[in-house]
């Protein structure tokens, strides 16, 4: 799951040049993000998804700053 969290998090990156917290931070931004995990990971609750993506941050698994 985590490979995918931090593919879908690059590919929101790519498009909106935005950070992890910003995904976070921004409602509209973390819907987009967490309909995106849903499609391939339905039953896993937001909490959960967001946990992840702050833990692949803080282990330096995603880049660090905006575009």
């Amino acid at each position: 799951m985590d490979d995918y969290i931090k593919n879908v998090y690059l590919g929101i990156r790519a498009r909106h040049g935005v950070s992890v917290d910003d995904v976070l931070e921004t409602p509209e931004l973390r819907q987009e993000f967490l309909a995106a995990v849903w499609q391939q990971f339905p039953d896993v609750p937001e909490r959960d998804i967001l946990h992840r993506l702050v833990y692949l941050r803080k282990k330096a698994r995603l880049l660090p700053s905006r575009k």
